[in-house]
């Protein structure tokens, strides 16, 4: 096994004996010998792949004999393992089509599942396709071996699968509070697989504790309301968002005073009442 198709290959038949003779023949492949009787000839042009050679010793009447050495050459311009380009896909879509970079025998290349599940149909083919995948994310890693022209390289390639029937998204109920409590725990549905959801501020303010967690808690409420937004990306089958109100009322907000009693002369049928102020959302 050599790299780069200049390489010089050195044989090393073993030697005639007597009055017999040896010769070398190229059986497959192509190849150049600098004297087709030497057991130790040296041999050029040799293209990457296999080259099989014949030596032969003929012993005349006690008869002739034969052995075959493979010469193969590995190809030294052969990029490293490359798995191609992420996938996204939507069920009921669940195969794909894999893209490994080419190699060249006698480079060898395989396929194999290194997380998810999914049934590979030919494990040595770049471009093979692979059937039942799963929701989620599935991982296949592209291995390529080189032999002496820089060895084994790998890459990994995730073919994500999203549910088409995974719930729209669903910001959880409204909520009502009373100060000094500044802080709220929402309740949006979780999503599946590997659609992500995320929590935006609409109205109002607030810092969210982890903007991609339903159950995240949110910080820095001010008085009167503000409204969320939990969006869930589905990937290829889609995105949904659902809003949110939480209203903080006022502790301090004083109690109703509706004002003097009035006292009228007719013709005057109409009054300016004089209630107390009250902040947002007291009703």
């Amino acid at each position: 096994q050599l790299c780069g198709s200049s390489s010089v290959v050195q044989l090393a038949a073993n030697a005639p004996s007597g009055v017999s003779v040896g010769f070398w023949t190229v059986i497959s492949g192509v190849a150049s010998i600098t004297d087709i009787n030497d057991p130790n000839a040296t041999v050029t042009g040799i293209p990457v792949g296999e080259t099989i050679l014949s030596w032969t010793l003929d012993n005349g009447p006690c008869g002739t004999s034969s052995d075959q050495v493979s010469i193969q050459i590995f190809d030294d311009q052969q990029a490293d393992a490359n798995a191609g380009a992420d996938q996204d896909l939507c069920l009921p879509t669940n195969t794909a089509t894999l893209s490994g970079s080419a190699y060249s025998f006698p480079s060898t290349g395989v396929w194999t599942l290194v997380s998810g599940s999914g049934d590979i149909t030919d494990a040595t083919l770049a471009n093979t396709t692979v059937n039942n995948l799963a929701i989620g994310e599935n991982v296949f890693q592209w291995t390529v071996d080189n032999g002496p022209c820089g060895g084994v390289t790998t890459d990994l390639v995730s073919i994500s699968i999203y549910d088409n029937a995974a719930a729209s998204a669903d910001a959880g109920p409204d909520q009502e509070l009373c100060t000094p409590v500044s802080s709220a725990t929402l309740s949006a549905n979780t999503p599946v697989g590997v659609a992500v959801g995320t929590w935006t501020l609409l109205q109002g303010t607030g810092s969210f504790a982890d903007a991609n967690d339903p159950n995240t808690t949110i910080t820095g409420i001010s008085v009167g309301e503000t409204r969320c937004q939990w969006t869930i990306n589905n990937g290829p089958c889609g995105n949904s968002s659902d809003v949110m109100s939480i209203f903080l009322f006022d502790a301090t907000n004083p109690i109703a005073n509706a004002g003097p009693d009035q006292e009228l002369c007719t013709p005057t049928t109409s009054a300016v009442l004089s209630g107390s102020t009250i902040i947002f959302p007291a009703q």
